[in-house]
């Protein structure tokens, strides 16, 4: 265990370090992440997630506080392209589990989904991730310690007060079901927009 969370501090020390979230402790097992969206059109302006693993790391690919804002992945990417190419998700919780590193990409939606634009934002967040990030680690700059250590579950998870949103996803593998390609989880708010949710779900 000792090297796999070394393995995520390795990780970590890749990122800029403004985007990472920082947790505060629920109990000695568990971290909760309180996270201020900050978007006009958010009828949840702060999020609670429980239940996060001890062993992880949690960072944002959508920095937008204060004068801090990165809108794109990439500088070396078009900013005017209107089809995706520069949208990312909210939230990446990276987790050791024994030999494993599972990773969970979460997105915070308002009532209305539009499925083709989440898919994108989650999938363009694995990618930079999975394919540029844990690979310029394990194959470049890892140490002959990380050898055993393999990518475990990835989930791409959307985050709604929508309380319909789970009667609407039908078969998962169905190609007619619009929300196919990740998993739609209802949040439970307050008047006072303060949502909550439990990292079991996202499991």
């Amino acid at each position: 265990m000792v090297q796999i969370c070394s393995f995520l501090n390795s990780f970590q020390s890749l990122l800029n370090p403004e985007i990472i979230l920082n947790c505060v402790t629920e109990n000695n097992k568990y971290n909760k992440l309180i996270f201020r969206e900050n978007s006009d059109g958010s009828s949840i302006k702060k999020l609670n997630i429980d239940h996060i693993p001890k062993n992880s790391i949690v960072f944002t690919l959508d920095l937008c506080v204060g004068k801090n804002r990165f809108p794109q992945l990439s500088q070396y990417l078009n900013s005017q392209r209107k089809d995706g190419l520069n949208k990312s998700c909210d939230i990446v919780i990276m987790v050791c589990n024994n030999e494993d590193i599972d990773v969970y990409f979460f997105d915070l939606k308002s009532e209305k989904i539009k499925s083709k634009d989440c898919s994108k934002q989650l999938k363009n967040s694995e990618l930079f991730v999975l394919g540029y990030l844990l690979k310029s680690l394990m194959k470049n700059y890892h140490t002959s310690d990380y050898d055993n250590v393999k990518l475990g579950k990835v989930r791409r998870i959307i985050g709604s007060p929508n309380t319909q949103l789970r009667k609407n996803t039908g078969r998962p593998n169905d190609n007619r079901n619009d929300f196919k390609d990740f998993l739609p989880l209802t949040i439970n708010t307050l008047n006072n927009g303060e949502g909550y949710i439990s990292f079991n779900k996202f499991k």
